[in-house]
């Protein structure tokens, strides 16, 4: 231990120690002042929290966060002012200015606000004047076929909320149906006038039970069709054409008589 001692005093330096002890002491000294300031930034935010603020001629009072949260939540309704005007500041307008300024703008509805937000196009993304006016006349046709079936649509239901494939498939059906109208129009059949005629007035319910014993009746043509297509026929080779064809009529009138198959081959 002595030993020890001995040579710790032998590599003790005076001017080495005391440059750490400086050191230590400067950051001691930099602890202790970051120390006071945040007590006394607390103590700031403590009284902040117990003291009463009084803005804009008592509008606004109450604590700092008592004002935050009154400012948050009428946010919504001031939000669209983008200036920013000190609190110090005087106003520009009088009294009576101010009211005029409140009437003028009670004129404003809210279609009108939000036509007034919107961008202005650049000019090179605006249509030429001769197609402008063409498109005008095209959007006029069309209103005004519109308003012939307009007591068709019910007022819930909406093309604009359909996305584009769909209208692609809508348009695409009504070009069908239109163009199935004129065909049969052009027929010059009463019965197909008379038909329409029924339909357009919602007196179609004989037309749809005729519709549906031909679509059933078609249907079983088109399945008898599919099985007789897959029959496979023979022909003799040693009988000609002419020859078969007079054998099947005979046996054809034997059948449609009502004899007995057998009694044919007796």
């Amino acid at each position: 231990m002595v030993q020890g001692i001995t040579q710790r005093k032998d590599l003790w330096s005076s001017s080495e120690s005391s440059l750490r002890i400086n050191k230590f002491e400067k950051e001691l000294f930099e602890l202790r002042k970051q120390k006071a300031e945040t007590e006394q930034t607390l103590r700031s935010l403590r009284e902040q929290e117990t003291h009463t603020h009084y803005l804009l001629n008592g509008t606004y009072q109450g604590t700092a966060s008592m004002l935050a949260n009154q400012i948050r939540s009428e946010q919504e309704s001031y939000g669209w002012v983008k200036d920013q005007v000190a609190l110090e500041g005087e106003i520009p307008l009088t009294s009576d200015e101010a009211l005029e300024m409140y009437s003028l703008l009670s004129i404003f509805t809210d279609e009108m606000i939000q036509d007034l937000r919107q961008m202005f196009p650049e000019p090179l993304s605006l249509v030429q004047v001769k197609e402008f006016h063409k498109l005008v006349e095209q959007e006029q046709i069309l209103d005004f076929d519109l308003g012939k079936y307009t007591d068709i649509f019910d007022s819930d239901s909406s093309i604009s909320v359909c996305d584009e494939e769909a209208i692609t498939i809508f348009k695409v059906s009504l070009e069908k149906i239109g163009h199935i109208y004129s065909v049969l129009l052009e027929s010059g059949e009463e019965w197909i006038k008379k038909t329409i005629m029924d339909i357009h007035s919602n007196q179609d319910v004989t037309w749809r039970e005729l519709l549906q014993v031909i679509t059933r009746q078609t249907e079983q043509l088109l399945e008898d069709a599919r099985r007789y297509d897959v029959l496979d026929v023979q022909m003799p080779e040693a009988i000609s054409l002419r020859q078969l064809l007079q054998d099947f009529k005979v046996l054809q009138s034997h059948l449609q008589s009502g004899v007995p198959f057998v009694s044919l081959f007796y």
